[in-house]
């Protein structure tokens, strides 16, 4: 069977749980305030829109492979899987986006007053599905401190960082491209995408299964395993068509789902714009410098496929396909150090060899 057969039943299946947990114990979708409609249909428009479910996957097969408990570590998935959906609204707002998960962002459907309640809201229920938790995780605490305490002080590490990271990378666009290092790239990648992405989820997922020991093996290789993960959706940022624009990711397969070259339009910078900065001839920077992040006239679909072709010309696809990788591939040992052997653990393998391959 292949990886993407095994992988995507997985993820659909806790994917699901995890959005059921959610539904049922957090944000019911029926018998709420009629006066409230808008604010419960704007909070589950994204969550209902699909995605690939990854953070709370990944929390939930780190519990299992440390030997604990698939259905108490769902309250800690429900609840990063809000803190995600409230993350990618505020994200989409800062960055005018147009697309999310193959439609249209949700300030732009309702208008940023709504989509930031809506986003504001779902944080609260972030911390509302872990006081749901509390009970079953801390019944048999297992150490001195309840294991509540231990993710709250997680989550909430993983909110400082994430923010410190949004206002570098909010910063960094406002400065010249010769600005955009190595450094400070990775220093984004590792506090915007790191914690919230992987570090936090798999550091929970230790709590929940009673290895506090864990806690810090497993955020430094969930940062890593966040930063290859980012760079790999920068290259499929830039190495997409229109059509894949359009279809969203989900669980079963899919295709991007975001603005077309989206980090054009905003001029993100990333690891391909430092490698191709570097690399470049003088006539391509200077071509390169006027569209990357221009906002007037916004850039043509032509103008966003010169881009994708300066990126092919100069390596850069291929470079940093590589960093992302070698990145990914380095913590297969590290989580085989870390983690008896088991299916379970396999599992989870299984999950970062699918991060590695993806095209969604």
């Amino acid at each position: 069977m292949s990886l993407e057969k095994r992988i995507l039943p997985m993820l659909d299946k806790i994917g699901r749980d995890t959005i059921n947990w959610y539904e049922r114990f957090s944000l019911p979708k029926k018998g709420y305030d009629p006066d409230l409609g808008e604010l419960i249909k704007s909070s589950w428009d994204y969550i209902d829109r699909g995605g690939k479910r990854f953070r709370p996957s990944l929390l939930v097969l780190t519990c299992e492979a440390f030997g604990g408990n698939y259905h108490l570590a769902l309250p800690a998935a429900a609840a990063i899987e809000s803190a995600h959906s409230f993350l990618l609204i505020h994200d989409d707002i800062e960055d005018d986006s147009f697309v999310r998960r193959g439609k249209t962002t949700l300030h732009r459907i309702y208008g940023s007053d709504v989509a930031i309640n809506a986003g504001d809201y779902l944080s609260f229920k972030t911390w509302r599905c872990l006081s749901i938790g509390r009970d079953g995780w801390d019944s048999h605490p297992g150490w001195g401190c309840g294991k509540y305490s231990l993710i709250t002080d997680l989550m909430a590490e993983m909110f400082e960082r994430t923010g410190e990271g949004q206002s570098l990378d909010i910063w960094l666009r406002k400065q010249p491209l010769r600005e955009t290092t190595y450094e400070r790239v990775n220093k984004i990648l590792t506090l915007k995408t790191g914690y919230y992405t992987s570090g936090i989820p798999m550091s929970i997922g230790a709590v929940i299964a009673d290895r506090k020991e864990k806690i810090d093996q497993m955020k430094e290789i969930g940062l890593d395993i966040g930063v290859g993960f980012q760079i790999m959706d920068d290259v499929l940022n830039v190495m997409m068509t229109e059509k894949e624009a359009a279809v969203a990711p989900t669980t079963k397969g899919g295709n991007y789902g975001k603005d077309f070259m989206g980090d054009a339009d905003e001029g993100k910078r990333t690891l391909l714009v430092v490698h191709l900065m570097e690399n470049v001839s003088d006539k391509d920077r200077k071509k390169f410098e006027k569209m990357w992040g221009r906002k007037v006239p916004p850039l043509t679909v032509e103008e966003k496929k010169q881009l994708q072709g300066l990126y092919q010309k100069y390596g850069t696809i291929d470079y940093c396909k590589r960093v992302a990788m070698d990145k990914l591939r380095g913590v297969d040992e590290r989580i085989k150090e870390a983690i008896p052997p088991s299916e379970k653990r396999e599992r989870l393998l299984d999950l970062l060899r699918f991060y590695i391959e993806r095209t969604f």
